[in-house]
């Protein structure tokens, strides 16, 4: 999974040619990594049609902010240069996969 900062950010999410999943992460946040590994399983379930990215928010404050991430994990598709899908707070797979996979239904 890529890392995004502000300097990629636009390229990246908002004009990628396919919906970006970012997960907003923070050092220590046991959830955050278990949803992150859930969360690359689920890019190789739908790989074509969504790419997914990680921002570790400690260093990327400023990008965590022009996403209103208020905590971790936090979770954000990005759709036509839109957040389309935000995810708050641990998730287990099967929701994540859900509600993922429902959004993607919607926009494509």
């Amino acid at each position: 999974m890529k890392s995004l900062t502000m300097e990629n950010f636009e390229a990246e999410a908002l004009n990628a040619p396919i919906p970006v999943i970012v997960i907003f992460m923070a050092g220590g946040c046991k959830p955050c990594e278990l949803m992150r590994s859930d969360l690359e399983e689920i890019e190789k379930a739908f790989a074509g049609k969504v790419s997914m990215r990680h921002v570790e928010v400690e260093g990327n404050e400023e990008l965590a902010d022009r996403c209103s991430v208020i905590q971790t994990p936090t979770i954000i598709m990005f759709a036509g240069g839109k957040q389309a899908l935000q995810i708050i707070g641990y998730n287990t797979r099967r929701d994540l996969e859900d509600k993922i996979g429902k959004k993607l239904n919607e926009i494509t």
